[in-house]
């Protein structure tokens, strides 16, 4: 999802702590099983999200200008959960994180909106991914049967 929504002096301060990178098509930004130590803004062009699973290598996201990727494995600390390669000549802004932490702690409004940026982009992903998988089967739960029962209030 596109930083659009960010006040200017949010990209503005990214770009200053930031490193700006250039690549060629068909490189790989991200290998899937890596561990990340960058946070990454597509600036200019596209690139695709490959998952390989097996034999099986299936794109699973297309990213354009505005869109961060690269965030799980950059915010957990463990490998990368898929790889991601340029489709076109494209430019983007790497941002460690003693860079990140410096911004976060500098200025809580930018923390705010970063978070809440991030939370969009991860949740927006979520929901492709649940809107990917087949249906699953649900079954009826009878009332003696759930976890927990509410109280009745009043008298």
């Amino acid at each position: 999802m596109p930083w659009n929504p960010w006040l200017s002096e949010d990209r503005a301060a990214l770009l200053a702590h930031g490193c700006v990178l250039h690549f060629a098509a068909n490189n790989t930004l991200i290998a899937q099983g890596h561990v990340s130590d960058a946070l990454y803004f597509m600036l200019k062009g596209t690139a695709r999200v490959d998952r390989t699973t097996g034999d099986t290598v299936a794109t699973v996201a297309t990213l354009e200008s505005g869109d961060l990727f690269g965030e799980v494995s950059f915010l957990q600390g463990e490998t990368t959960t898929a790889s991601v390669i340029t489709v076109s000549d494209v430019e983007v802004l790497a941002l460690d994180k003693p860079a990140l932490d410096h911004l976060l702690q500098d200025s809580p409004a930018f923390a705010a909106r970063f978070f809440q940026h991030l939370a969009v982009v991860l949740s927006g992903r979520l929901r492709d991914t649940l809107a990917a998988l087949p249906a699953l089967p649900i079954e009826e739960v009878s009332p003696k049967t759930r976890w927990c029962e509410w109280p009745t209030l009043g008298p």
